[in-house]
């Protein structure tokens, strides 16, 4: 249960996933990635972008992904 006071409400409690050491490791693996991908990117810093690839899959990638609170683990 959270606090009235945590800023966070009964469906913020629902978002977590639990993910197995593999699911987990790729997902850090691509933060550490992304976060390194831009800060060699200059032109990228402070920017929305778009990621996509050959077969047409694309993700948006703001502020809030990449510094909005989000961890990197090392």
């Amino acid at each position: 249960m959270t606090s009235p006071d945590s800023g966070n409400n009964q469906e913020d409690e629902n978002l977590d996933v639990e993910l197995t050491d593999e699911e987990f490791e790729q997902i850090a693996g691509g933060l550490r990635a992304l976060k390194e991908f831009k800060m060699k990117n200059a032109n990228l810093m402070g920017k929305p972008f778009r990621i996509k690839n050959k077969a047409g899959m694309d993700v948006r990638v703001d502020q809030g992904m990449i510094y909005g609170g989000a961890h990197y683990p090392n």
